[in-house]
């Protein structure tokens, strides 16, 4: 056995965080993480359920089934904007207060620079979470808070020797109580922190390539049997919870839809990833690239809207406007809206987006608001 270690936060960026390296730890405690209790849900990963196929552009990054489990390969970055080589997928239907997430990990290709993450407490615009991640080949592990474009290391050590295989299959849990959060590997807690940020939210898987941004150099991992589990004396309203996905009503179907005519280019490459199983018709119905033009007291502006990624609770999606003719010049930018009780989209503050579906599941009805100003659109399905 070794002293649990925690150490004292450090805030950091993105790139600052990566030329910085892995901290030292500054202080020990001797903490015990609580034991857990009842599961809420097991699956081996190897077929659709609480995780889903994902890919980056031309299949760059990409996380899908094989026969060991899931496996999550990452050749650089998904867009050329991105601080990150990485791949991350959604636990979908998986909501964590109190409890912990446990699975198997093995560095397959890449093995020394393979590093595997599990996000808790996601929030809604799936920017604001912790994580607890390890590289199996160093034995470097880390509690963290992500906040944004804000990353603030919780805990950081490197484990004994022999601890870790780096490239056979590990354990890997990330268990929280109220404020306080353990990563344990192999069944041995490691370390400790505590942050009171984020209360409760989804999860999510991440595998990630230190080095170089742009080098091609493959590096993988494969997961398997995830276990979400309750604390043995936890506050029973905050256990984990888990809605199993259901085979979703399909979205309206019709002829493949048309090439997109607005002359707005979309900012970065889009990100497919489809809906998961359960999701109502009228949110999954958002997902794919939507055209219109704008009508506003200051004229007309086409526009583009690429609903990348959507679930019951949030969505990713890229906003792009072509130029006005005036001192508006094209852009676009990645939002992350979350999804209202009544199925509509929502970001921003001034301005304000607001989308919602038709019934039909034919057409988007947009609403801007920005100091006193209301501004509409009606949007119509194309291929980009």
């Amino acid at each position: 056995m070794w002293t649990l270690t925690r150490v004292a936060a450090m805030s950091v960026g993105l790139g600052l965080m990566t030329w910085l390296g892995l901290v030292a730890p500054v202080a020990a405690a001797e903490e015990a993480a609580p034991a857990v209790g009842v599961v809420v849900m097991e699956d081996a990963l190897t077929g659709p359920g609480p995780v889903r196929p994902v890919s980056c552009p031309v299949g760059r990054n990409v996380g899908e089934f094989v026969g060991e489990g899931y496996f999550m390969k990452v050749t650089g970055r998904c867009s050329a904007a991105d601080q990150v080589a990485g791949i991350a997928s959604m636990g979908d239907g998986v909501t964590l207060s109190d409890g912990e997430v446990r699975l198997e990990v093995k560095a397959v290709t890449g093995v020394d620079q393979a590093r595997f993450a599990t996000r808790i407490r996601v929030q809604p615009d799936r920017r604001d979470f912790y994580l607890g991640r390890v590289v199996p080949a160093t034995g470097e592990a880390e509690i963290v808070k992500v906040t944004g474009a804000d990353v603030t290391i919780l805990a950081a050590t490197t484990v004994p020797a022999g601890l870790l295989s780096p490239d056979g299959w590990n354990t890997m849990a990330v268990r929280a109580a109220g404020p306080n959060l353990w990563l344990l590997l192999n069944d041995q807690p490691v370390l400790s922190a505590a942050d009171s940020a984020y209360e409760r939210g989804r999860v999510r898987f991440a595998a990630s390539r230190l080095g170089s941004l742009d080098d091609d150099r493959e590096s993988s991992v494969v997961v398997r049997n995830l276990r979400v589990s309750g604390l043995a004396a936890g506050d029973q309203a905050r256990l984990p919870t888990y809605q199993a996905p259901t085979t979703a009503a399909p979205v309206a179907a019709g002829p493949p839809p048309p090439p997109c005519s607005t002359p707005v280019e979309v900012p970065r490459a889009f990100r497919s990833v489809t809906p998961p199983a359960g999701v109502a018709p009228d949110i999954a119905a958002f997902y794919g690239v939507w055209e219109g033009t704008w009508s506003s007291p200051f004229g007309s502006l086409p526009s583009l809207l690429a609903v990348e990624d959507i679930d019951a609770a949030g969505a990713t999606v890229q906003y792009a406007w072509a130029d006005d003719g005036g001192s508006l010049r094209a852009g676009g930018v990645r939002a992350f809206p979350r999804v209202l009780s009544d199925g509509a989209l929502t970001w921003g503050g001034d301005p304000k987006f607001t989308f919602r579906m038709s019934g039909d599941l034919q057409t988007i009805a947009g609403v801007r608001e920005s100091r006193g100003s209301i501004s509409t659109v009606t949007m119509t399905r194309c291929s980009a």
